[in-house]
This record gives C-alpha cells, sequence and structure tokens, in this order.
C-alpha cells in the first residue's frame, strides 16, 4: 500500500471510531496537564498528523473517563477540520455534543474547553448565539481558577477568548476594537510560537481591512496568511486565504489574477474534497470570466457548480455559489425574460441567503437591474421600485453590520433626493454617509463621499434649475449620474485618496446661539463682522433641524466659490471653516483641531466663555495650534 493511501486510510479509520464505546469500559483514567499541554501545543504549531497519530495509537488505547473523552473528541474533530477533511457541519454537531455534556464532566479544565470552543464555533459559524457573553464567563473562569490552572493552558484561553472577541468586534464592524484583541491574540501566540492563531490573526486582520478597502494592506495580510499555513500544512487555512486574496483582485478590478487564482484555489479544494470552498471557486470563475467578457467559457462552470449543489443539497455555500452565478449569467444576458429571472433570484438570494454567506453586492445588482429598465423607459413606478431595493439594502446593511453597505446606500439615497428635486433631504443623506463612515473609520469612503458632497454643492444651482423648470424624469437621471454610481458600488473601484490642499479664508467657533466665542483671518484682511457670521450660521443650523427635526448640524454649505464646513464642538457650539477647493483634507483638518482644542486646556476656555461670557482665551496657544495644523 502507497504511503498516501496508507495515510488516507488511517484518516477514514479514525473517522469512524465510535467514542460512544469508550463510554462503556470499566477502568478510568484521565488525561494530565503535561498530556493537555502537549495536545495544545501540537495544534497551535500546526503538528495536526501527530496529533491524529497520538489519538490512534495513544488515548483510544486507554480507558479515558469522561472527561478525557470530551477531550480527545474535541481535538480530534478539530484536526480533522483543519485538515479540510471533516465539513463544519460535522464540528457544529460535535460541539453541540460537547455543551450538553458540559454539566457531566469533572475538571475545570475540561468544563472550560467544552465552553471556549462551543462559544467560538458559534462565533466562526457568525450563529445568531454568537456574542460576548459566553466569553465573559470564561474570563471569570480563569480569574476563580488561575491558582489551579495551568499557565501553559490558562495563556491558550486567554488567547481563544481575544481571538474570539476581535471576530465578533469584527462582525459588528468595530475595527478599532477587534485590530486590539488580534493584537493580544498576537503577543500571546508569539510568547509561544502558536501558528496557528497566527494564521487566525493574519486572516482576520486581513479582513478587516479588505471591509475598510484597504485592498492593498489585505492583499499583505493574507498572503501571509498563506505563507505560514503552508509552513504547518493547515490544509484549511490555506485554502480561505486563497479565497480571500481572489476578492481583494476582484474589487481591484485585476479580473484575470483573480481568475488565474480561483481556477488555482478550485484545484486545491477539489484535491481537498472541501465542498464549500469548490463551490465558492467556482463561483468566481465565473464572476472573473463575466467580466472579461470571455462568456464562452462559462457554461460549463456553471453545469459543473449545479451537478456539485445536487450532490451535496445541504451544502448551503454550494448553493448559494449557483444560484448567484446563475443569477449574474442571466444579468448579463440581452434577454428580457433572463433579466426578469435575475431579478427573481437575486430578490430570493438578498431575502434569503443566510448572514455567514451574503455579499452586499446582490443588493447592487438588484438594483443595477431595476436601474437599466428606468433608464430605458423613464418609468416613474421603477423609480419607486428603485427606492424599495435601497430600503431593503439599508435594512440588510444594519442587519450585517456592513457599514461601507450602508454609506453608499445612503448615497443612493441622496441621488434619488436629487432626481426627486428635494434638494435639501440629498443633502441630509450625505450628511448621514459623512457622519457614518467618519465613525467608523472608513477613511476610502470619508474621500468618497466628501468628493461626492463636493459635486453636489458645485451642481445645486443646476438642479434648483431642473426643479424650476420641471425637467422630464429622463433628463434628471441623465444629469444624476446614478448609473456611474451603482457601477461603483458593483465593482467597488475604490479611487486613490488624493489630499489636495485647500485654500484657508476664516475660522470660527460658535456657541449655541451664534455668538462668535473665537475667529481667525488666515487672510489677515478682514472684511467681514464676526458676530454677523456667527448669527447667519446659526440661523442655517436652526433651519436644518426644523426641516429635518433633527439635533444635528448641516455640514456644510456653499456660497458662490466659498465652502463653509461646519463641526459639532463641545456639546451646543459649532467650528466653522471658510474654504475655497476641495474639502476632504480641510475636513480632516478642522476634525483634528477639534479633537487638540478638546485634549488642551483651551477647551475650558472655551467652556468658561460659553457659560459666563467671560473672555479667557489665551490666543497664543490658538493661533499656535491653528498654524500647525492648517
Amino acid at each position: 500500500m502507497s504511503r498516501t493511501k496508507l495515510k488516507q486510510y488511517k484518516v477514514e479509520s479514525l473517522k469512524k471510531v465510535s467514542f460512544s464505546k469508550l463510554w462503556k469500559k470499566d477502568k478510568i483514567t484521565h488525561i494530565t496537564n503535561e498530556e493537555l499541554n502537549e495536545l495544545i501545543q501540537l495544534m497551535e504549531t500546526g503538528k495536526f498528523d501527530k496529533i491524529l497519530s497520538l489519538i490512534r495509537k495513544k488515548y483510544l488505547r486507554r480507558n479515558l473517563d469522561i472527561d478525557g473523552i470530551a477531550i480527545i473528541l474535541l481535538f480530534k474533530k478539530i484536526m480533522l477540520y483543519f485538515k479540510g477533511i471533516s465539513e463544519e457541519g460535522d464540528i457544529s454537531l460535535s460541539i453541540d455534543e460537547l455543551k450538553k455534556r458540559e454539566k457531566q464532566v469533572k475538571t475545570i479544565q475540561a468544563k472550560i474547553i467544552t465552553k471556549i470552543i462551543y462559544a467560538m464555533m458559534r462565533v466562526y459559524s457568525k450563529h445568531e448565539e454568537g456574542n460576548i457573553k459566553p466569553f465573559n464567563e470564561l474570563s471569570n473562569d480563569i480569574e476563580k481558577n488561575q491558582n489551579v490552572l495551568d499557565p501553559y493552558f490558562r495563556d491558550w484561553v486567554l488567547m481563544s477568548i481575544n481571538i474570539s472577541l476581535g471576530m465578533i468586534s469584527l462582525n459588528n464592524g468595530e475595527h478599532d476594537s477587534a485590530f486590539n484583541y488580534f493584537s493580544e491574540t498576537s503577543s500571546i501566540s508569539e510568547k509561544h510560537n502558536w501558528k496557528t492563531r497566527q494564521v487566525d490573526v493574519l486572516e482576520s486582520t486581513g479582513i478587516s481591512y479588505l471591509l475598510q478597502d484597504e485592498l492593498e494592506l489585505a492583499i499583505v495580510k493574507f498572503q501571509e496568511a498563506i505563507k505560514l499555513a503552508k509552513e504547518i500544512e493547515h490544509t484549511r487555512g490555506i485554502l480561505t486565504n486563497e479565497n480571500n486574496l481572489i476578492k481583494c483582485f476582484y474589487e481591484k478590478g485585476d479580473y484575470r489574477k483573480a481568475l488565474k487564482c480561483a481556477r488555482i484555489l478550485n484545484n486545491n479544494a477539489q484535491e481537498a474534497k472541501i465542498t464549500g470552498l469548490i463551490g465558492l471557486s467556482l463561483f468566481s470563475i465565473i464572476q472573473s470570466l463575466l467580466e472579461l467578457d470571455l462568456n464562452n467559457q462559462i457554461q460549463q462552470y456553471l453545469d459543473e457548480l449545479e451537478e456539485l449543489t445536487a450532490t451535496f443539497p445541504q451544502d448551503n455555500i454550494t448553493s448559494y455559489s449557483y444560484r448567484y452565478s446563475k443569477a449574474l449569467v442571466l444579468k448579463s444576458s440581452n434577454s428580457f425574460a433572463d433579466r426578469i429571472k435575475a431579478q427573481s433570484l437575486l430578490t430570493q438570494l438578498l431575502s434569503d441567503t443566510p448572514i455567514a454567506a451574503i455579499d452586499p453586492k446582490i443588493g447592487f445588482h438588484l438594483a443595477d437591474l431595476t436601474l437599466k429598465e428606468l433608464l430605458s423607459t423613464s418609468n416613474e413606478e421603477l423609480l419607486v421600485e428603485f427606492e424599495q431595493t435601497l430600503d431593503l439594502l439599508k435594512e440588510k446593511a444594519s442587519q450585517f453590520k456592513s457599514h461601507s453597505m450602508l454609506v453608499v446606500t445612503y448615497l443612493l439615497e441622496s441621488k434619488i433626493a436629487l432626481i426627486k428635486t428635494n434638494l435639501d433631504e440629498a443633502q441630509q443623506k450625505l450628511d448621514r454617509a459623512l457622519k457614518l463612515a467618519r465613525e467608523k473609520n472608513l477613511h476610502r469612503m470619508v474621500f468618497k463621499v466628501s468628493k461626492a458632497y463636493d459635486e453636489f454643492l458645485d451642481e445645486r444651482d443646476i438642479w434648483e434649475s431642473l426643479k424650476i423648470k420641471e425637467a422630464p424624469l429622463k433628463e434628471r437621471l441623465e444629469v444624476s449620474r446614478l448609473d456611474k454610481l451603482v457601477d461603483q458600488a458593483i465593482h467597488r473601484k475604490m479611487e486613490e485618496i488624493e489630499e489636495v490642499p485647500e485654500e484657508s479664508i476664516y475660522l470660527f467657533i460658535l456657541n449655541d446661539s451664534g455668538l462668535t466665542m473665537y475667529s481667525y483671518d488666515f487672510q489677515e484682511e478682514k472684511v467681514i463682522d464676526d458676530q454677523l457670521v456667527g448669527g447667519f450660521l446659526s440661523a442655517i443650523n436652526s433651519f436644518c433641524q426644523e426641516m429635518f427635526s433633527t439635533k444635528g448640524y448641516l455640514e456644510r454649505v456653499k456660497y458662490q466659490d466659498y465652502t463653509i464646513l461646519m463641526e459639532p464642538f463641545g456639546e451646543s457650539c459649532i467650528c466653522s471653516y471658510v474654504i475655497k477647493g476641495d474639502s476632504y483634507l480641510a475636513s480632516k483638518r478642522l476634525i483634528q483641531l477639534i479633537d487638540e482644542i478638546k485634549s488642551s486646556p483651551l477647551y475650558a476656555d472655551f467652556e468658561e466663555i460659553k457659560t459666563t461670557g467671560l473672555v479667557t482665551l489665551d490666543y497664543d496657544t490658538m493661533k499656535d495650534m491653528i498654524i500647525e495644523i492648517f
């Protein structure tokens, strides 16, 4: 028998072992702390075959107690998963069984292991019960038993808690928090040279960058993860990061590279017999071929994906890949009947697909189908249908914590408001998009929205004239360039951030009644009254609050060549910056100024002015700060 066949025979034999038989043995033995640490060390350094060998040759020949059986069952299933031999569903089932036995196990180590793996699998599968509560309980367990637990085992549990909390933060779109948890995980894993967990950290960090549209940084992390996973023969780690790389190349618009990588992944996934990844690789191949207009090659892969779906009907990822691929192929057809079928499939996918598999672009593809029909017919009812699709997109974006998706949806809603010549609502949507992008540190989205905002202000007079003359829908659609924005949402070719310096004119800090507490003239040619400006800006914001029933501030206004940027300062003040030119860098500087004032004694001075009206400001320090930033 060849070495490869012998290895496969041993694995298949191990998979068929009935662990229930071990429960009937009389003699009770346990797994020592040293043995448990050895299993952890082997797992975290990628010695998966060694663990499987130990289980087969050592632990299955012993009469294990209930704790020992739970631990061995766990490690056996996890090893098969890492090697790509077992499907996710098998592991979830095993962990559910362990959860039920949690009250039966006696040692604190066995209890903690069943808890940590159960909670982790909920997170990695994005199960609805995946939350921080189990990990808080585990942290309490560690603290209560720190004098009993072996330090090596304790570090492993703490590392597992941190990587899981990082994943939860990532799923919630809290990238800064996720990075902090990943940093803690990395510190512990590097301390013990636990390379399996280092692969997880690299992949998770790459996913965070991908979600923030930082594609080059994401590519670096995924490539590092693949390199390390190959070093320890972590099959699933290799393949999942190959799939992540394909996403990056596709988002960059490098469809040939995406296609090449997808074909490599398909071969590797076929060899590893991981159904879900085979399905995803076929989807990526079809998607890339569509972008490259190589339609004559598509059908063979679609047929292969359909056959795979029929063979594994319970595999949700494969089913999703097939339905999505078919929808995209039908959408690309010139046949009206095919596009109707595509619309039906996309609607079903957007409504039914589990959170773990959903692609935000499904909704944008659906919107694109409606828009194409709208552009060809100028039918007002289709505009309503487009808006309904955006409502569904917002609902899904909130559900998936997809902040980039929500920002783009606000931008699309702003365009719809323009088409309906509701200019104030259009500006309100831009304010929401910009605020959200800033709150979530989506720097490329901030640039994109700032650019859209500048365009809106530049073209406001054009839209006013279209409103006055009651321009037909067709003309309004053309001026809006809505089709360009939808195409950008689908292909996400992010523009390079250009920090074009603005021309600084004035800076004002106003209280809630419009009184100017501070002003600075960059041109040193003061020609306007400070208090007059303060009253004007205060009146604008009062109008905004009354119009939109909101306590927020209007983000910016424009008069001739001048743009006035406004940011909240404290609880009830406004910092206003008058410029000429692009707003992106100017807005960053304004926010930086506010942050630095808040962290300095100057903030107390402004609070004193606001409360008492007495001027106690250190003008020299304030001027130096402005000169340094601007």
